[in-house]
């Protein structure tokens, strides 16, 4: 029984907990694969390789005010390792991934 009140417990202080909201814009990608090409491309000035991310749907900027949740973290000391986050859109949700340092 006591395991169960734990459990019930910690499901209600995480509702009440917000999510992190956006504060400045960042470029975010549907999968870590199609992260770690945008990343690349980044390193190499590619632009031409990152706008086709965009023109797929595959990448894109994550809007100031977007709520978010951190799903999890490659490593939490550098801030261009990757990041997995949990956007929210009214009721539903979608996961992508970003650069750590996005989310300071």
């Amino acid at each position: 029984m006591r395991n169960f009140t734990l459990a019930a417990g910690l499901l209600v202080a995480s509702s009440t907990v917000a999510a992190d909201t956006v504060y400045d814009p960042f470029f975010a990608c549907e999968s870590r694969q199609a992260f770690e090409e945008a990343t690349l491309m980044n390193a190499r000035g590619d632009t031409r390789g990152l706008d086709h991310l965009v023109r797929q749907k595959r990448c894109f900027q994550v809007d100031v005010g977007t709520e978010y949740s951190v799903v999890d973290v490659n490593t939490d000391h550098n801030p261009r390792d990757w990041v997995k986050l949990r956007i929210y859109d009214g009721d539903s949700s979608f996961e992508v991934f970003s650069w750590l340092g996005f989310t300071y």
